[in-house]
């Protein structure tokens, strides 16, 4: 898990920028920072939006350690304490679905980018993965509405010759 091994010093609030250096693992019950991550490609710099960038100053105004997301208790969160607060946002938002994971949240996020046309070598580096292929055979059903959207360009263009023959 990337959040909850995420640093403060890890965050460049002048860039706007986060950078992802290490993950969190859970093995025997027991939550561990690992100083790398899962691969080569998981190392990188993700631009912040506007609204991230607002809730983590927000939050840096109340760190009391090193890392951005612990417990009241100073501890890191589990799965269950994370996809239990989730669910809690869901229930107080107005989402039509009421069943996301972080994991869905992320695959999501990387959904709606490439189907309002982010360039899907951009969107493979922000998610972490090591290669493009990957991305595109996740991410393959979005693709299926450019193929429909190729043939009403084409229909456009045939419509345009009928056109312009009569």
């Amino acid at each position: 898990e990337e959040v909850t091994a995420l640093k403060w010093e890890n965050i460049n609030f002048d860039k706007c920028e986060l950078y992802v250096k290490q993950v969190s693992v859970t093995s025997r019950n027991q939550q561990k920072i690992k100083n790398k991550t899962k691969s080569k490609a998981g190392y990188r710099t993700i631009p912040l939006s506007n609204r991230a960038l607002e809730t983590l100053e927000r939050l840096y105004g109340k760190r009391k350690n090193d890392y951005v997301c612990l417990t009241s208790e100073g501890k890191f969160y589990s799965r269950s304490q994370i996809e239990k607060g989730l669910d809690r946002v869901i229930e107080n938002s107005d989402c039509e679905c009421r069943k996301y994971t972080p994991h869905g949240l992320r695959h999501g996020f990387g959904s709606i980018l490439l189907s309002e046309g982010a360039d899907i070598k951009a969107v493979s580096e922000l998610l972490g993965h090591s290669k493009v292929s990957f991305t595109y055979d996740t991410y393959i059903k979005i693709f299926e509405k450019d193929k429909i959207k190729t043939i009403d360009i084409l229909n456009r263009l045939r419509n345009k010759e009928k056109e312009s023959d009569s």
